[in-house]
């Protein structure tokens, strides 16, 4: 290791001990990411009117949880799946269902804007295929 790579790894230990010690005594370090989102949600909701904001704000909402509640149960089925199948549990997969996710996982990998794992096969398998 050099001794420049050394002595910024040093640096950067320092100052994680320091920046902890202000943390502990209330002295923020920082940006705080939630003020950043919500000022940057301000103004990209700014043209519009404030029932239209309040409705995406709900919306927003309901998909974090449906969100969270479809990918813990994806991340059950995987989970039981594996204990059941082993670790190659996407072989025996019925051969539509498998079909169906490898090509909606070849669309997202086309359309960079599609946000997402795009490595997880079971995260492109409609939920009601799940069951």
């Amino acid at each position: 290791m050099s001794k420049d790579v050394r002595d910024f790894l040093f640096r950067g230990l320092m100052f994680e001990a320091e920046a902890e010690s202000f943390r502990r005594a209330g002295i923020q370090i920082g940006a705080v990411a939630t003020e950043a989102e919500e000022a940057l949600l301000k103004e990209a909701l700014a043209p519009f009117s404030v029932q239209r904001r309040n409705n995406a704000i709900e919306m927003a909402r309901l998909y974090a949880v449906l969100f969270c509640f479809e990918n813990e149960i994806r991340d059950f089925i995987r989970d039981a799946l594996e204990e059941k199948e082993g670790p190659d549990w996407i072989a025996q997969l019925p051969t539509r269902i498998k079909q169906h996710a490898e090509s909606r996982r070849e669309t997202a990998l086309k359309d960079s804007w599609l946000e997402g794992d795009k490595s997880d096969l079971l995260g492109f398998i409609d939920f009601g295929q799940l069951a």
